[in-house]
């Protein structure tokens, strides 16, 4: 069962967790809270929204770690038709019904939050059926662990990961908050909407960590090295075979990408390719933080964060007062950097495993070939434009998917798709 709750905390979405505390806190002091978010106006309506949205905290939290144990049985179905069809599906419906009726903005945050109750309960439901499962299954319950030792065991596994969460965030919005208070809210608006397109790339990442994470926890915590390799390899090959081609786009036609919103954003085009090669570093280490985690190292895991979070805080202070936007993109990189290739280190050298093999090699070299020399190329004669960027793109998916259909076997992607598809943990074979 420890390996179960280890894998459910490495599986847990912290922004989307919250205990009982902030609930009760943000309950109480709803009206000093809204007062500090609303400078002009009355924020009593704020206030109120904010206790509609209180109760609603630990439920949630209790959802996000049900989801996550769910994934922790080796199945995917939970978090695919509960969590992201169920709810997605049903947070629209539920405010539609309302505005429909023509209720209020009360009523609107009621719909949008009711859903969680329902998931919840499914979802909680569905993890006491896989645990009974599970209970029924384990021959000799004498073996099993006291509780007194479960309990200190997950906890010194648990509270250094739910630190590190809490500095993830700090990380991912501190940049933004720095450079609109060392330079202007503008250029933290233009900063906040250019980075926005990282979050594209960490769909793919998502996906792929969600599908190969339970099966590396299995092996490594069954002591299978050279299989847990084998896994982590090919999860970096399929990671940067979806994730690359987004990267690269953004480090050789940032301008083009920037010229949908207004003309001024152009200027953060140099802060946006610096964050896409960064992401392509940190693609290239795959699932890294699930074979640290799942090897017992969450001690390390927080180690690391609070080197990007030093490196980020550091680097901000002395880079966004002289070169403002592409500073802040600076010390970002530096952060994901940190964040990456420390914990690839220590799996090197505390697991002993690494990512990189043939599969990795190949799908480097063709996203590298087809979105970033291609585009590369396409740019030099025909200039940063929208039509250089749709030839080159064109080119571009054109010779990548050819070479992915040649090379299927090799970077064993009837494999994903069947995982995708199926929604349930992948079974890799060696």
């Amino acid at each position: 069962m420890l390996n179960v709750l280890r894998r459910a905390m490495n599986n847990v979405d912290f922004d989307r967790s919250s205990p009982a505390a902030p609930s009760s806190t943000a309950l109480v002091n709803a009206e000093p809270i809204a007062g500090l978010l609303v400078r002009d106006g009355s924020p009593e309506r704020l206030a109120t929204l904010l206790r509609i949205l209180a109760p609603f905290l630990p439920i949630a939290s209790a959802y996000s770690v049900a989801v996550a144990a769910t994934r922790g049985f080796g199945t995917m179905r939970v978090s695919a038709l509960v969590d992201r069809l169920g709810l997605s599906l049903a947070q629209p419906v539920f405010v539609l019904a309302v505005l429909v009726v023509g209720l209020g903005l009360e009523a609107v945050t009621v719909a949008w939050v009711a859903p969680t109750l329902i998931t919840a309960a499914v979802a909680g439901a569905w993890l006491a059926r896989l645990m009974r499962r599970r209970e029924a299954s384990v021959p000799d319950r004498a073996t099993a662990t006291p509780d007194g030792r479960l309990f200190s065991e997950f906890w010194r596994f648990a509270a250094p990961r739910g630190l590190a969460g809490v500095f993830a965030v700090v990380v991912l919005w501190l940049d933004t908050l720095l450079l609109g208070a060392l330079r202007s809210p503008h250029e933290a608006g233009v900063y906040a909407a250019a980075t926005r397109y990282l979050v594209i790339g960490t769909f793919a990442a998502l996906a792929i960590t969600q599908v190969v994470g339970p099966k590396l926890s299995e092996v490594l915590s069954a002591g299978r090295i050279d299989r847990a390799e084998d896994i982590y390899r090919t999860g970096t090959a399929w990671s940067m075979a979806l994730a690359w081609p987004i990267y690269w786009a953004m480090v050789v036609f940032a301008p083009v990408l920037l010229s949908v919103f207004p003309p001024g954003f152009v200027s953060a085009q140099h802060a946006l390719a610096i964050l896409g090669a960064s992401m392509l570093v940190a693609s290239a280490t795959g699932p890294v933080d699930v074979v640290l985690l799942m090897g017992g190292r969450s001690a390390w895991n927080l180690f690391n964060t609070l080197v990007a979070v030093a490196a980020n805080v550091a680097l901000n202070l002395v880079l966004i007062p002289r070169l403002g936007v592409t500073g802040a993109a600076i010390a970002w990189a530096a952060s994901i950097l940190a964040n990456n290739v420390l914990p690839l280190i220590e799996v090197r050298v505390l697991v002993g495993i690494h990512p990189f093999g043939p599969s990795t090699g190949l799908a480097a070299a063709a996203a590298a070939g087809c979105f970033g020399l291609v585009p590369f190329a396409c740019r030099a004669v025909f200039g940063p434009s929208p039509a250089a960027f749709a030839a080159a793109q064109a080119i571009g998916v054109a010779l990548y998917v050819a070479i992915l259909v040649v090379e299927r076997d090799r970077l064993r992607l009837p494999l994903l798709w069947a995982s995708l598809r199926q929604r349930h943990a992948v079974r890799a074979t060696s």
